[in-house]
């Protein structure tokens, strides 16, 4: 959090990379972790299973404001 709040503090856009793996860690201690950064970031990279750790929502994409076009292979 506290590299969140200096790069907010210098003006710098602020990203987050999901990247969840659930070998690594559970969704709950995911959503525990990043969910409190969320106001304070201003780009999400998420899969749509990974929208869902940040999220209880049945449908996480329809809470982003601009969601991007899925990549191509």
């Amino acid at each position: 959090m506290e590299a969140v709040r200096r790069a907010r503090a210098a003006g710098s856009t602020v990203s987050l990379d999901v990247n969840h793996h659930n070998r690594l860690w559970s969704v709950s201690d995911a959503a525990a972790a990043l969910r409190p950064l969320l106001p304070s970031i201003d780009l999400v990279v998420a899969s749509d299973d990974e929208l869902a750790v940040l999220t209880d929502a049945t449908d996480p994409s329809r809470h982003c404001a601009k969601p991007a076009s899925p990549m191509s292979s």
